[in-house]
């Protein structure tokens, strides 16, 4: 009996370790689902309730009329003096803070702009004007001083997001595992364009050179911190304009994780977090092994057991049935 009780309790505490740990290792991917789907609620009823706005205005394919809108005519100059050398500074929200006289009064919902999806760290982010902290708190952000995303020939529009997970989003954490070749798409309230990666750089904090447009190139920059929870050099992704994007398969699940911890990297908290992860999934993946093999073998035992004892009554029963009971003695008359 107290044999059977310990065996309870083991069962019982093993039940609960391995749920622990699940939670453990499964709440940052539930937590980023959930901001995820945030996120894309905040990107849709606020391009919603722009083009609602607009409803007087004729729409030119799947978005917003650019002729006669005021917030793309302010932008279209906005980026023309970008181009001209007169945008203003440009600013470096983890350095001097952020400016935002050069992309203001747009009337645009929260100055959400739009959104960005880059399939290669698996997430669509909301994009919004002005690097300011409440901003960065929620997306990615237009770096003032920098074009707007209108996309056009000497653009030069350098988002920018952390580099560590907030409010459950990754947010530009993974940058590092970006490559030459991979896509991302910027749906705007009025155009869907699509960017490839053509370059990745380190440059120093106080490099603003680097985030200058280019003549005759469309382009979009990624920035952020750099290395991992440090913020003395910028990580930059250079994406240029194309006109046929295509779809690009990453690796999903198991074969994410793996893939990330297993990529080079100058980020060695990053390095140590994923492995981290990695562990934690195998330790999880032998722990669930073990406890079928143990269910199944317990439960071959039990099957055994029972056949066994099935035999032995079966036996019994034979013996007892062949045992000649002693011949009745005759008994004869005195005839």
């Amino acid at each position: 009996m107290a044999n059977g009780k310990r065996k309870v309790a083991s069962t019982a505490l093993g039940v609960a370790v391995f749920l622990l740990g699940s939670a453990v290792l499964l709440y940052p991917e539930i937590d980023s689902c959930v901001a995820q789907r945030s996120a894309s609620e905040m990107v849709s009823d606020a391009m919603a309730k722009d083009a609602r706005d607009a409803d007087a205005q004729a729409t030119e394919g799947n978005g917003r009329a650019k002729s006669g809108d005021p917030a793309y005519r302010y932008l279209l100059h906005y980026n023309e003096k970008v181009r001209n050398g007169n945008g203003g500074a440009i600013n470096d929200p983890w350095g001097i803070g952020a400016d935002v006289s050069g992309l203001e009064g747009m009337g645009l919902e929260e100055d959400v702009i739009g959104s960005i999806t880059i399939p290669r760290l698996d997430e669509t982010l909301p994009l919004l004007l002005n690097a300011t902290t409440d901003h960065m708190a929620v997306g990615a952000t237009v770096i003032s001083g920098t074009s707007a995303p209108l996309g056009g020939q000497g653009d030069n529009c350098v988002i920018a997001a952390h580099r560590s997970v907030w409010h459950g989003l990754r947010m530009f954490r993974d940058i590092e595992d970006m490559e030459l070749g991979d896509l991302l798409t910027i749906d705007t309230l009025w155009d869907s364009l699509t960017y490839r990666v053509v370059e990745t750089k380190v440059i120093s904090s106080d490099d603003a050179d680097a985030l200058r447009p280019q003549a005759g190139r469309d382009l979009v920059t990624l920035f952020t911190c750099h290395p991992y929870r440090h913020n003395y050099q910028r990580y930059l992704v250079i994406c240029e304009r194309v006109q046929e994007g295509g779809t690009q398969e990453v690796p999903r699940g198991i074969a994410r994780l793996v893939v990330q911890a297993a990529n080079p990297s100058d980020s060695p908290d990053l390095v140590m977090e994923r492995w981290i992860r990695v562990g934690g999934l195998l330790m999880m993946l032998v722990m669930v092994t073990a406890g079928v093999v143990v269910l199944v073998g317990s439960s071959l035992r039990g099957r055994r057991g029972k056949v066994l004892a099935g035999h032995a009554r079966g036996n019994g029963h034979a013996k007892g049935m062949g045992k000649s009971r002693p011949p009745a003695r005759a008994g004869g008359s005195g005839d």
